[in-house]
């Protein structure tokens, strides 16, 4: 059970499977030992093939109850949500961590998804009625115990438990971002070229697959093909407008000189580029010593966050050596989303955080009694 506990994981991802009783790994999973794709791509296209009903799950391949590829139905829900709110003269802000807690988690068949959106818009606007707190908790315990009456187990603290992890997964494949102080999740403005392709490329119903079609299928390397591939150039130039703003406002007069010829390899060193500005500003933006006691503070209550520990560790030590102010360059080797904040801790054989001062460098790492060489 504890082999079955472990593998599940790998092979519903695709990085490996079992042929003849021995377990592989796929050519995905080798393009990922080896550095090939990064674990945001792993997850993109993971997730844009993840469904249900689904042939190796036994729990959820009833087709008669699901329909529907979870992440891609979550990308419609927002959009969706987003017109409706344009439609009525509403500010479009995404979903709250609530709203998704009980819709986007509880939508089974994509063909139900207008109705969901409708039914999220008409719960907003009445709890956006209720002034007393008190009230205001009463109103959605009991909306949550009658909408969440025919699921098994659906207690408020497992779907915010679901809802926690489910989130923080999506969010790696940088086409969601979290806005409104954490509180809302919306479709990434600067991925609008990939988003707004796929969205019109894919729905999100289930496709019909044998069990041996599905797990081929799933751990493809080449599928699915990305529809925004042959939009790079727009991406390309959207990337450029975004980085001329940025290096306006730090006063920047050189521009960054592209190495590559390929585009794919352009946008990777532009986006790269764009997260140094990124830093630059914020090490700009905490260079007052005022806010050392505000990071000192998150450090204190790190398990009161709204973010993991572990990720509010790396975040709040890479703000504490920006505020220090003497470093040339501090880089986290976190897996950052778009806004430059950490989605991800850093991947396994790299320093956390990796400082470079005019007369030496040094690495730091999540001290582990376990490891021989926890920090240096």
């Amino acid at each position: 059970m504890r082999g079955r506990t472990s593998f599940k994981p790998l092979e519903k991802i695709g990085l490996a499977t079992i042929e003849n009783k021995f377990i592989k790994i796929t050519d995905l999973g080798r393009d990922f030992l080896l550095d090939k794709l990064d674990l945001g791509e792993l997850y993109l296209k993971s997730f844009l093939k993840w469904q249900y009903p689904n042939p190796v799950d036994k729990e959820f391949a009833d087709a008669k109850i699901y329909n529907i590829k979870p992440f891609i139905a979550t990308l419609h829900l927002i959009n969706e949500v987003n017109q409706i709110c344009k439609n009525k003269g509403l500010k479009a802000k995404g979903i709250s961590k609530l709203e998704f807690t009980i819709f986007a988690q509880s939508l089974l068949d994509f063909t139900c998804l207008k109705t969901q959106a409708q039914n999220l818009i008409d719960f907003r606007t009445e709890l956006g009625k209720i002034k007393d707190y008190k009230k205001e908790q009463e109103f959605i315990d009991n909306y949550i115990n009658n909408f969440f009456a025919d699921f098994q187990n659906a207690t408020f603290k497992n779907l915010k438990d679901y809802a926690d992890n489910t989130i923080r997964y999506f969010r790696l494949t940088r086409l969601i971002y979290i806005r409104g102080g954490g509180y809302y999740i919306d479709l990434e403005p600067r991925r609008s070229v990939e988003i707004r392709n796929l969205l019109t490329s894919f729905n999100a119903t289930a496709d019909d697959f044998t069990k041996d079609e599905y797990k081929k299928y799933i751990c493809d390397k080449n599928l699915p093909i990305l529809p925004w591939q042959d939009k790079q150039n727009e991406i390309l130039d959207n990337l450029k407008c975004e980085i001329k703003e940025l290096e306006k406002s730090l006063n920047l007069k050189e521009t960054f000189v592209i190495q590559s010829d390929e585009l794919e390899s352009q946008i990777t060193e532009l986006r790269a580029y764009r997260g140094e500005l990124l830093n630059l500003i914020l090490k700009a933006r905490f260079e007052n010593l005022d806010n050392i006691d505000k990071v000192i503070e998150a450090l204190k209550n790190i398990n009161k966050l709204d973010i993991k520990p572990s990720i509010a560790l790396e975040k709040y030590i890479n703000l504490a050596l920006n505020i220090i102010n003497d470093a040339i360059k501090i880089k986290p080797n976190s897996l950052f989303g778009d806004d430059n904040e950490i989605i991800f801790t850093a991947p396994a054989n790299r320093p956390d955080i990796e400082c470079f001062y005019d007369g030496f460098n040094f690495y730091l790492r999540s001290y582990d009694p376990k490891r021989t060489q926890s920090m240096v």
